[in-house]
């Protein structure tokens, strides 16, 4: 499609899956795979740079129509080649399916085996995603992954491309797998999860005071376990930036998937976009499904965490009341008398329930797809 197409995106080249040639390379590319080496299966990225067509000069009937062929030619070819398991990898947002030109519907008629709804990098929670519009489109009894990865976040950094990473805590993957399939998910997929060991160079890492650590393989049993995420200790988190005007409230819906057990007493906490240098502001007033929430001058977590808190001392906190939260959409509204923005906002939510089982030693009973 030619140099320095939306290079904003970062997108500088790429092939047009419009031309017949391209679409018949990635084909032969395949055909090689099936026949060479028999794989169990295949999957399709679409999530990883999604770009295919030059959106100016086709429609979205066309893209469906070309990219639906493909799927559908690759699949009688794998079913020829004795190969059993196709899947899909794609965004989680239906609005970024027609430039793809993927067609959910007509895919999982048998053509597609199953799909996994990816998070790319820095990881969000399937409350921010369409989920469960996207199980609605789909056979009450199709498979349908959501996806983990390693870092909640990214800190900024003056000295590394890549800043310190808040890495995914065991309570961040229960609550992310927990709320998954409270919205529809039948299982847990993952995204770079041998990044917790490394992701930047080490020398990044040593000034940033980035501890080595082995990816908690020994959760990945854990999170196809229903009845073990709902007992764990519960947090909710947004990356979604936000701004507060004074005198004008701001809604942010969280939906909270309920515990077995009973939620206890929590917290509700923010980072600020930005800030003066003088300190952190006085907190905006915050109410909780119409319940005003009292500000607290203790903004750590109500239990160990396993990795550090690249964001400790930054927060701003109000206690949460175990009798506020409720299943489903909850509805937290902020007012404040001076201008601010929002970069993060979480819902910590100790659950009354057993502490984490040992490890799992069998890793065979992980079961679960991995995206590498």
């Amino acid at each position: 499609m030619g140099l320095a197409y939306r290079p904003e995106e970062g997108y500088w080249s790429a092939q047009n899956w419009a031309v017949a040639e391209v679409r018949e390379y990635k084909t032969a590319l395949l055909q090689e795979v099936i026949s060479m080496f028999g794989p169990d299966g295949i999957s399709l990225d679409f999530l990883r740079a999604p770009l295919f067509f030059n959106a100016s000069t086709t429609t979205g009937e066309e893209r469906r129509s070309v990219m639906g062929a493909w799927v559908r030619d690759l699949r009688r070819r794998m079913d020829s080649g004795g190969v059993p398991t196709l899947s899909a990898r794609i965004p989680p947002k239906l609005e970024t399916l027609d430039a793809i030109g993927l067609d959910i519907r007509g895919l999982v008629d048998g053509t597609l085996s199953f799909l996994t709804l990816g998070i790319n990098y820095d990881s969000f929670m399937a409350q921010d995603s369409d989920i469960a519009t996207i199980r609605k489109m789909v056979p009450s009894n199709y498979s349908l992954l959501w996806e983990v990865s390693y870092v909640e976040r990214a800190k900024a950094s003056a000295t590394c491309h890549h800043g310190p990473d808040q890495r995914m805590t065991h309570a961040h993957l229960a609550t992310s797998a927990h709320q998954a399939y409270f919205l529809g998910a039948t299982g847990m997929a993952s995204f770079n999860f041998q990044y917790y060991r490394e992701f930047a160079d080490t020398p990044c890492m040593l000034r940033e005071n980035e501890p080595y650590s082995e990816p908690p393989f020994e959760i990945l049993a854990r999170l196809k376990d229903r009845d073990w995420v709902a007992r764990q200790d519960q947090f909710y988190w947004s990356n979604t930036a936000r701004h507060l005007e004074p005198g004008s409230p701001l809604s942010a819906t969280f939906v909270l998937a309920p515990p077995q057990g009973a939620w206890l007493s929590g917290k509700v906490r923010i980072n600020l976009a930005a800030s003066n240098g003088s300190g952190l502001p006085r907190p905006p007033s915050l109410s909780v499904n119409g319940e005003r929430l009292a500000a607290t001058a203790n903004t750590s977590l109500l239990w160990a965490s396993e990795f550090p808190d690249r964001f400790a001392g930054e927060y701003l906190a109000w206690t949460l009341p175990a009798t506020v939260p409720r299943s489903g959409p909850n509805e937290l509204v902020f007012t404040a008398d001076s201008a601010m923005g929002i970069s993060h906002i979480d819902v910590v939510l100790p659950v009354s329930a057993s502490p984490m089982p040992a490890k799992a030693d069998d890793e065979e009973s992980i079961g679960l797809f991995m995206n590498e």
